[in-house]
């Protein structure tokens, strides 16, 4: 019985722990590299940063890289909880691990082995399901003395009955003694939290929540007050070409093709955002001249042309018109960043530019309301930008221009008011605040300061992550709760019926056998509780 009982107890461990088995299958042993016109099969371990390799249909990514040559959907569910396949082109990132469904690919090796994402998150569940969170530091304390303390029971057992119930054969004081040491469960107690732990953290990982350490989980789970930065947080992070006006309608596509040409030649996010959306065949720019925190300048067809900041305009030399006065007016006041397109003469267009609000913001502000967590949004951005997204996503708490430092402040005075507070952000401003926090997330697509400074790293770029990240801590702090209830429960109940405390009313004592088969059971009962959160 014991030995069935140590069976199931390790299926259910392996279960619980079958998620980093997974993730540690996604790495392909070889992949096929490109030198010149030759295609080889090699070992992992012999690709090199700046190597190429070829990726056909249906094949696992081996590497992280940028993409050389082709296209395709890739899946990245098990790297991001993502179920649906991402479309992944020339120039972009693709991860080890992933999936390519369709094209065939050329990428060029940027990381390998241990560098790469998949072994890194490898490496961080590992460290997660290793740690002990301070609930567990209280119980191995108890376990510690948990064995003495049974012995001294066993004994104190045997004496009562031999020697203050001498009328009873000593065979009772035999097996009772017994019954006692073999239905003790220390096991029980032991397992209650890390199973528990193994299950969430490979949960987690499958669906791209990742645990720095077990201490994290259990802080998440107690969260009533979530901090949050604007930028690459709430908002996708980067500017959206939202509205473009044309001050000459009939000439529209000629202004755009010199527009996306201007811009096509800049670094400035605003501009690519421009070049990117007005995207067609460019013509030639000339004189291409970058103006520092005003905009760019170039000549087309012999002809000069400005795009920028309304600051442009005073370098074009140009009053804008009544019209175009207004619009800039109208565009600034509604949060937006504004390119203007102007000639020497006239302005000719003008973009403005969002970051827009994620996808999925405004239904986990209302969920995780109705959880019951009050949320702060925090941004250095300026207040009618900030009173914007707040407004869309319902966040009524804001503070707009805090620096990285006003940030920390403003989660320490919350946790000072007895806050349980959760931090998330994704810029290297956000670090400090992500470090002061009971609890950092990072979102995936974040610098690596804030990833570090962070308990958990969300890689899925959606904010439902931290509704989840919540709600699978909440769920397991109860499993853990539930399996030290029934542990404890168990052996403070069980050990004196295996004393002969039930033997005044019934006449019968617990026999071995049932004994061992109840301390087995009670193992199990714990291990198989916790496989809920897988």
């Amino acid at each position: 019985l014991i030995l069935l009982g140590r069976y199931l107890e390790e299926r259910s461990r392996n279960k619980a722990s079958s998620a980093i088995k997974s993730l540690m299958g996604l790495q392909p042993d070889t992949a096929t590299r490109i030198r010149g016109n030759e295609r080889e099969v090699v070992s992992i371990a012999a690709l090199l940063p700046g190597d190429t390799v070829l990726i056909r249909p249906g094949d696992t990514i081996p590497v992280d890289g940028i993409i050389v040559s082709g296209n395709s959907w890739i899946e990245e569910s098990m790297m991001s909880g993502e179920p649906v396949p991402v479309f992944r082109q020339q120039s972009e990132m693709v991860l080890a691990g992933t999936l390519n469904k369709e094209g065939v690919l050329e990428v060029k090796v940027i990381k390998t082995g241990k560098e790469t994402t998949l072994s890194r998150i490898i490496t961080m569940v590992n460290e997660a399901q290793n740690s002990k969170p301070p609930v567990q530091l209280l119980v191995d304390k108890i376990s510690a003395v948990f064995v003495p303390v049974v012995i001294i029971i066993s004994i104190l057992t045997f004496a009562a009955w031999a020697f203050l119930f001498p009328e009873q054969p000593i065979a009772y004081a035999i097996v009772t003694s017994i019954s006692v040491l073999i239905i003790a469960c220390p096991c029980a107690l032991g397992l209650a939290t890390p199973t528990a732990l193994i299950a969430a953290i490979g949960h987690g990982a499958r669906d791209g929540i990742l645990f720095r350490d077990a201490g994290g989980i259990e802080s998440a789970g107690k969260t009533d007050t979530l901090v949050i930065d604007k930028t690459g947080t709430l908002t996708i992070g980067k500017p959206v070409l939202s509205q473009i006006i044309y001050s000459d309608e009939t000439d529209q596509s000629a202004v755009s093709r010199i527009f996306a040409s201007l811009t096509a030649l800049s670094k400035h996010p605003l501009s690519i955002a421009v070049a990117e959306k007005l995207s067609g065949e460019l013509l030639m720019v000339s004189e291409f001249n970058d103006i520092p925190s005003k905009g760019i300048s170039g000549a087309i067809d012999g002809s000069i042309f400005f795009a920028g900041s309304p600051a442009i305009l005073k370098v074009a030399g140009i009053e804008p018109d009544e019209v175009s006065s207004k619009q800039i007016e109208k565009m600034t006041a509604d949060g937006a960043s504004i390119v203007i397109l102007t000639s020497a003469k006239k302005v000719m267009a003008i973009a403005a530019l969002s970051d827009m609000l994620r996808d999925d913001a405004q239904d986990a502000v209302k969920t995780l309301k109705n959880m019951g967590i009050e949320i702060h949004m925090l941004t250095g951005d300026n207040e009618i930008s900030a009173r914007k997204i707040a407004e869309k996503a319902g966040i009524a708490n804001v503070k707009s221009g805090v620096s990285p430092e006003e940030k920390a402040e403003f989660v320490d005075l919350l946790k000072s008011k007895g806050k349980i507070v959760t931090m998330a952000g994704d810029g290297i401003n956000d670090t400090i605040a992500l470090a002061r926090a009971d609890v950092g997330m990072a979102m995936g697509g974040g610098s690596d300061a804030s990833r570090e400074a962070a308990a958990i790293t969300l890689t899925g770029h959606r904010l439902m992550q931290v509704v989840e990240t919540i709600n699978l801590s909440r769920k397991t702090n109860r499993i853990i709760r539930e399996n030290l209830v029934w542990a404890f429960g168990y052996n403070i109940i069980a050990i004196p019926i295996a004393a002969g405390l039930l033997f005044p009313l019934t006449g019968l004592l617990l026999n071995p056998m049932i004994a061992s088969a109840a301390m087995a059971f009670s193992s199990v009962s714990v291990v198989v509780n916790s496989l809920r959160l897988r």
